[in-house]
C-alpha cells in the first residue's frame, strides 16, 4: 500500500488553532445577534406607549400613587 503525500494532514496544531476559530466566529455571531436584539428592543420601548405609577400629594400631606398613560391620568377617581 502506497500513502498519498499530497494530502494535507490533520495536526494537533491544526485542531487547536481550528477549534479555537470556531470558537472566536461563535462569540462573534452572539455578540452580533445580541446587539440586533437590543436595538429591537429600544426600538420597541420608543415605539411603546410610556405607562408609569406617579406619587400624587394629597393636601393632607400623603401620597397616593397614580396610573399615568403617556402623562395622562388613567381613570377618573376622586
Amino acid at each position: 500500500m502506497r500513502q498519498s503525500t499530497s494530502g494535507a494532514t490533520c495536526t494537533s496544531a491544526a485542531l487547536a488553532a481550528t477549534g479555537a476559530s470556531a470558537g472566536v466566529v461563535h462569540i462573534l455571531w452572539l455578540a452580533v445577534a445580541l446587539m440586533i436584539l437590543g436595538g429591537c428592543v429600544l426600538t420597541a420601548a420608543k415605539l411603546a406607549p410610556r405607562v408609569a405609577v406617579e406619587p400624587v400629594r394629597r393636601p393632607d400631606g400623603h401620597y397616593r400613587l397614580r396610573l399615568t398613560w403617556n402623562g395622562r391620568p388613567v381613570g377618573r377617581r376622586d
